[in-house]
């Protein structure tokens, strides 16, 4: 009787074949693609973030400026500013309107909206709105 050989494949397979590797490569790749673009995602988002918080920043400040020269001396019912280096590429907006308020008297409140954008008009925009004291837009009479 002639010993007949037992074949195991498992002994016989040494390593990965040549098409494993290569998808192993391409479901790896995909992975970094996709996690690649939403990192470039959020890096973009959060840039938009600084630009509006900076806004912000800009319009409440020249708010507060608005309001402590307003107490001075009244202002216009509109004025415009721009901004100096390092935010020389935005400008701002001022503008009052009487506000009826029921149970005051006529034109004792101010609506005021202070509008900060791009001097190029792109976006971002920014709207703070308040209330001011008509006297402090008005001449007492």
């Amino acid at each position: 009787m002639v010993p007949q050989a037992k074949f195991s494949f498992a002994k016989a397979r040494r390593g990965f074949l040549l098409v494993e590797a290569i998808l192993t490569a391409v479901v790896i790749g995909t992975g970094l693609v996709f996690i690649s673009r939403a990192l470039a995602g959020s890096v973009k988002q959060l840039s938009t973030i600084q630009q509006y918080d900076r806004l912000l920043q800009l319009a409440a400040s020249t708010l507060a400026v608005q309001e402590a020269q307003a107490q001075q001396a009244p202002p216009l019912t509109t004025l415009a500013g721009e901004y100096e280096s390092p935010d020389d590429a935005y400008q701002w907006t001022l503008e009052t309107h009487p506000l009826e308020v029921e149970g005051l008297a006529p034109q004792t409140m101010e609506d005021v909206t202070i509008t900060v954008s791009r001097r190029d008009d792109r976006p971002p925009v920014v709207r703070l709105r308040t209330v001011w004291p008509a006297n402090w837009l008005r001449e007492s009479e």
